[in-house]
């Protein structure tokens, strides 16, 4: 069921998986593997990489508000 304020008017929504893989892990190490879904078009490996790099931002973000709403202890 869609959220009360959704203007897709319910219907499927479309979705990709990208499996992105570590590579050179440490020896000692099992490489990472992730699975991104994503509603970007991905279409082509450059496309998938794009998406990668919007996930590598996430962090910076979340530590971005997080230090954000500690200073303004909102």
């Amino acid at each position: 069921m869609a959220p009360a304020r959704s203007t897709s008017g319910g219907g499927p929504l479309g979705a990709n998986a990208i499996l992105a893989e570590e590579m050179n892990a440490p020896l000692q190490a099992e490489p990472l593997q992730w699975v991104l879904l994503t509603t970007e078009p991905v279409a082509s490996a450059a496309q998938a990489l794009t998406v990668v790099r919007y996930y590598e931002c996430r962090w910076h973000i979340e530590d971005y508000y997080k230090t954000w709403k500690k200073r303004c202890r909102c």
